[in-house]
């Protein structure tokens, strides 16, 4: 068992006795226990009903860092922790969601735990589990009647099988068709028939031009940050989900190969990263894709005196020029 993991979960659990509070962990962090997969560098989610104030106050006393408040969707964010096995906890006040446009933002009202599970994404996310069972989790002995979860939720656990809850999920949430093909690839998971269908229907109805390219970048920089990047990466340029402005650059062979070659290195960071995409966003898209991505000036910089060297040589070698692009990108750090 993760001490440091145990460790914290017995700090939530006691905070929550301390207030008389019933809080649950909730959704991927469930799911990979359940899966039996390692646990590091995690999100925890926690939900309860009512107000979360005094719970997150108890937490940033216990743990540090600092705490973002979201009102309009009920959430509170504990972040920048030092010491702590997880990189931030979302504090979740139990809810329900409304999409009254396709792909915009949703209505929260709060709800009940079994709601709140009932929103989210896929069948093998409505999960949670009481915190003060959580060392049962952890160790892989919490027995199936102490989670709390639909039956199609333990279902699809088995194999994994990602399912859609409902028919307009991907409508209400595009973001959803970038997750679905993460989860795939970390997972190991088959997609369900239906869901299947669904979402190749909403992508040939460009729902993606619903949302914005701030929250297509958002996936995209999850994907970036996965084990099998590159395997991630293929499918949604095999489903055309680079399609919208400003990342059609980064749906190229060329894009993937630079990709693979900077993918082997360890620990890529998110200037590198940038920098990578930026040498072959279509240039047309540069100030657009910079300003969504937030790019560095001195990242600007040298993508401009770099995308010459690397991408107007027809004759040069892509893959020898790219192993040394970490090298490069020193020069900016």
């Amino acid at each position: 068992m993760n001490t440091e993991l145990l460790s914290l979960f017995q700090t939530l659990a006691q905070c929550a006795e301390e207030l008389k509070l019933t809080v649950f962990v909730v959704g991927g962090f469930v799911r990979d226990c359940l899966l039996g997969l390692r646990i590091s560098d995690a999100d925890v989610d926690v939900v309860l009903e009512g107000d979360t104030t005094a719970y997150a106050e108890r937490l940033h006393n216990a743990l540090g860092g600092e705490i973002a408040t979201h009102p309009k969707f009920l959430t509170k964010k504990l972040h920048s922790l030092e010491g702590v096995a997880v990189c931030e906890i979302d504090i979740i006040q139990a809810r329900t969601e409304s999409y009254v446009v396709p792909g915009a933002l949703p209505m929260v009202r709060a709800g009940t735990l079994r709601e709140d599970l009932e929103r989210r994404d896929f069948s093998i996310n409505c999960l949670a589990c009481a915190l003060e069972l959580s060392p049962a989790l952890l160790d892989g002995t919490l027995r199936r009647d102490q989670i709390v979860g639909t039956n199609q939720a333990f279902s699809d656990l088995k194999g994994p099988l990602l399912r859609v809850l409902h028919e307009k999920s991907f409508q209400d949430d595009p973001t959803r068709l970038f997750r679905l093909l993460r989860y795939q690839s970390r997972l190991g998971a088959s997609i369900e028939t239906a869901t299947q269908r669904l979402f190749e229907s909403a992508i040939e109805q460009r729902v993606l031009e619903s949302i914005s390219a701030f929250r297509i970048a958002s996936e995209l920089w999850k994907i970036l940050h996965e084990k099998n990047v590159v395997a991630m990466w293929t499918m949604l340029q095999r489903y055309g989900l680079l399609q919208r402005r400003p990342f059609r650059g980064l749906a190229t062979p060329e894009f993937l190969q630079g990709l693979s070659v900077l993918a082997r290195k360890e620990n890529v960071s998110d200037l590198e990263w940038l920098c990578l995409m930026s040498l072959f966003i279509v240039e047309a898209d540069l100030p657009d894709f910079w300003q969504t991505t937030n790019t560095p000036k001195a990242g600007k910089k040298l993508v401009k005196s770099s995308r010459a060297a690397i991408l107007g040589d027809e004759s040069a070698d892509l893959t020898e020029e790219l192993r040394s692009v970490s090298e490069i990108f020193k020069q900016i750090q």
